[in-house]
């Protein structure tokens, strides 16, 4: 998928966005405890796109009393920001949002970024919309949480390998038998020793149905997409 980030038209939207980062347009300041004491500064203000009103943030993260990046949101809808611990190679991840659509990974070690934002959306295409992300530390599989706008939640799959690349992600309904005309709500449980288990609402029996996805599944569905 082609990344818009750095695009004119992208890098446009977010240089108009900071006319609202203001005093006079600010609306909360709060302190989040994450995990590994990093805390969350983040000061939002009101403002809007397009004639919406929009709730746009500014991010520090600390550990303890040292700073260690931040960032602006310019869209708080789902906001989220999640540490990964890689302890295969000793490294520490943030995955967090910039705006509605695509995410944001910062090396801790590297201190470095990686910025994705779907060209498609900047194209007016719909794209998923991530909320939050479970991490399998053992094989690098990433379940993250969301939607497409104004549909059920649903999961995608993605290797995080290397968390500092575009990495190709799938929607786990389109893989599930049936699809979109079978289930809808997809949820995350847990992970197992050997699968991802996750729960979906059956649109013929009408209730929710646990289902089990081995991790060879899970790489046999992300190398033949």
């Amino acid at each position: 998928m082609q990344n818009g980030y750095l695009s004119n038209d992208y890098q446009d939207i977010r240089e108009e966005a900071l006319c609202y980062y203001k005093d006079e347009r600010m609306k909360d300041l709060k302190v989040t405890l994450l995990i590994d004491r990093y805390m969350l500064h983040q000061t939002t203000y009101n403002g809007e796109i397009l004639g919406f009103p929009k709730i746009f943030a500014h991010n520090k993260i600390y550990k303890d009393t040292q700073f260690i990046f931040e960032y602006n949101c310019i869209d708080m809808v789902g906001d989220f920001c999640s540490l990964i611990i890689d302890e295969i190679d000793n490294k520490q991840y943030f995955v967090f949002r910039e705006d509605l659509y695509g995410y944001s990974v910062f090396d801790i070690n590297e201190k470095i970024f990686f910025r994705f934002f779907p060209q498609m959306v900047l194209d007016r295409n719909e794209d998923f919309i991530w909320t939050d992300i479970k991490y399998n530390q053992k094989n690098r599989l990433c379940i993250v949480e969301g939607c497409y706008w104004a549909s059920p939640n649903s999961l995608l799959l993605i290797d995080f390998s290397n968390p500092m690349i575009e990495n190709k992600y799938l929607d786990i309904n389109r893989c599930l038998k049936g699809g979109y005309d079978n289930y809808e709500n997809i949820n995350f449980k847990e992970f197992s020793d050997t699968a991802v288990h996750i729960t979906a609402y059956n649109l013929n029996s009408e209730i929710d149905e646990d289902i089990t996805i081995s991790f060879d599944e899970c790489r046999e569905w992300l190398r033949v997409k």
